[in-house]
């Protein structure tokens, strides 16, 4: 029954047709998303998954899913950096 509900709705924010007039991209590394052209912000999306998984990082180390290790310790570090500019924002 769960799967027939689909309560998650998947949407991809990468986008695949770049038009420069009106633009409708960021450019961000080597990924191009999508950009409001119209009522509908991505924006949000971007900032709920972020948080959601720096959320779902805390988790896994916290509950002692995770043994820790040096890569572990690199994505933690760049984890921590991304919460930190975060909180410093919102103060």
């Amino acid at each position: 029954m769960f799967q027939e509900l689909k309560p998650i709705q998947v949407e991809t924010l990468l986008e695949t047709n770049k038009n420069e007039t009106p633009i409708n991209y960021y450019q961000c590394d080597s990924y191009v998303l999508r950009r409001d052209t119209t009522n509908s912000c991505y924006a949000i999306y971007v900032v709920k998954a972020l948080i959601e998984i720096l959320y779902q990082l805390r988790n896994v180390l916290f509950h002692g899913e995770l043994v820790p290790n040096k890569g572990a310790q690199n994505v933690y570090k760049e984890a921590y950096l991304i919460l930190k500019m975060i909180l410093d924002k919102i103060r």
